[in-house]
């Protein structure tokens, strides 16, 4: 069972204090059999995976970032969905510490291989939907 598609831990600065031990051992404890992380970086990739496996938890790790459209941006999580969706998820990664975010070319190219999910609170879209302008939201979410 995954519990949450949102951890991020003490990797992603200034945002959390979980360390990945206590978060392995608490997924351990409430018997979950994944468990995801989404930090703001990959810095802690190969900590998480290696904290897992000896608790048989399938890690699931994703990437919170910042996607520039044209003439907006906006938070989305990614996840890979395949092996090569994860050599595209370190690539993004490389673009975001360069540049601060990632441009719409960069990840339509890598589409295929990975799943966004717009980053709740954090998006635009749900900006708009607590400011009652729901055609706004509507027209932001058919064009992702």
């Amino acid at each position: 069972m995954i519990r949450s598609i949102f951890i991020q831990s003490e990797y992603s600065l200034l945002k959390s204090l979980i360390k990945i031990p206590d978060l392995v051992k608490e997924a351990v404890y409430q018997k979950s059999s994944h468990l995801v992380l989404t930090d703001d970086n990959l810095g802690g990739l190969l900590e998480f995976i290696n904290h897992c496996q000896p608790f048989n938890l399938t890690p699931i790790v994703g990437l919170f970032t910042k996607i520039k459209f044209s003439n907006w941006e906006d938070f989305f999580i990614i996840i890979p969905k395949t092996p090569l969706g994860y050599q595209y998820l370190l690539e993004i990664n490389y673009q975001q510490n360069l540049q601060g975010f990632i441009s719409l070319n960069i990840v339509q190219t890598m589409s295929r291989e990975l799943l966004f999910i717009s980053a709740g609170l954090d998006s635009l879209a749900y900006q708009h939907l607590v400011h009652n302008n729901i055609g706004e939201a509507f027209k932001l979410m058919s064009y992702y």
